[in-house]
């Protein structure tokens, strides 16, 4: 039997982790492949004690590192991103001298911590950092249009697989009637929320032309206040009822700058969002309109576009309902966990 020792950065309710490495476990399981999961970072990584997190942090590198001294028991090794973070890619370059195979996942530019850092010692030491570790791999699994290209001049073995949730945790929605008010919905986070505060003109426009609901779910509470205005609910962001509140939507946004580190970003608010059978409107990178497959939902860079693109919702709601239920389809047969775990399965297969 195959053994895999997966190496996430975070335990399974961190970001990011809990929906692209996690939600494959069960396929490798069935297909009798055995794997351990050892994460880098728990709980006490995020906390607001400063000695706290850096007590934990060093803890939690040393407990990396004597993991690594087992390597010995594995056939194959999954890294999420790198294996320490702010770190040389000294255990990767032992990885390829040892001849230790590796896989390592992307589906954020995190190369762009680096070779674009503020700090003039991150950037000496560690520019070339990713470039490294995705150079040594095995194979390199990307989860945007972005994030391919960038790798695919470094290693040939490259794979673009979607950041994917499970089919069976969403169910296709067909509202007969409207919400009594036009909701407009945002699910992220408190560092994305910087994205939405962008747009406070835009709805400060629209606020002027019609009656609308603005939902945020996961926004920053601290800067609640610059859209205090509005008439806007925040939400406290939950695993358990982020797909029930997505459901209270009309319409999904995705308003994000365009930078290189958002280059990279996989498109998954706009996977959940369809997911929940609704039309969405989101900054026009790459990933995002790759994902747009029917390409009918709508971009919009300028507030003005925004406002536009919020009329256009909600002056044809009927016609964006349909389009709603044609992005389920597409979400069923690109962005599943059951769609792709064979694509997963058969990057590993080619490494037995």
């Amino acid at each position: 039997m195959m053994k895999i020792l997966f190496l996430p950065k975070y335990n399974e309710l961190g970001p990011s982790s809990r929906y692209r490495i996690y939600q494959y476990l069960e396929s490798y399981k069935k297909a009798g492949i055995k794997v351990e999961v050892a994460p880098l970072f728990e709980s006490h990584f995020f906390s607001k004690s400063k000695t706290v997190k850096i007590s934990y942090t060093l803890h939690y590198y040393l407990r990396r590192a004597f993991k690594l001294l087992q390597l010995y028991k594995y056939d194959l090794i999954y890294i999420e991103y790198e294996l320490f973070p702010y770190f040389p890619s000294i255990f990767e370059k032992l990885f390829k001298i040892l001849n230790i195979n590796y896989i390592v996942d992307f589906d954020d530019a995190i190369f762009h911590n680096y070779d674009s850092s503020p700090n003039f010692l991150v950037k000496l030491f560690l520019s070339n950092k990713i470039n490294n570790v995705i150079k040594n791999a095995n194979y390199v699994v990307s989860g945007s249009p972005y994030l391919t290209k960038y790798i695919s001049q470094l290693n040939a073995n490259c794979i673009e697989i979607p950041t994917s949730v499970r089919e069976e945790f969403y169910c296709q929605k067909n509202k007969k009637e409207n919400n009594a008010v036009f909701t407009i919905g945002w699910i992220g986070s408190r560092t994305t929320s910087v994205n939405v505060l962008k747009l406070i003109p835009a709805f400060e426009e629209l606020s002027q032309k019609i009656k609308f609901q603005l939902n945020l779910v996961g926004f920053d509470k601290n800067e609640s206040n610059k859209l205090a205005h509005l008439n806007v609910n925040f939400i406290d962001w939950d695993s358990k009822t982020e797909i029930e509140e997505i459901n209270k939507f009309d319409v999904g946004i995705m308003p994000l700058d365009n930078t290189p580190f958002n280059q990279g970003k996989c498109g998954f608010k706009l996977v959940q969002y369809m997911g929940c059978s609704l039309p969405t409107i989101a900054t026009p990178l790459e990933a995002n309109v790759k994902i747009n497959r029917n390409k009918k939902n709508l971009f919009a860079t300028s507030n003005e576009d925004w406002v536009i693109a919020f009329e256009n919702v909600y002056n044809n709601q009927d016609y964006f309902r349909e389009i709603g239920l044609q992005n389920y389809y597409d979400f069923a047969k690109y962005y599943t966990v059951e769609s792709n775990s064979g694509s997963y399965l058969s990057v590993v297969n080619k490494l037995k």
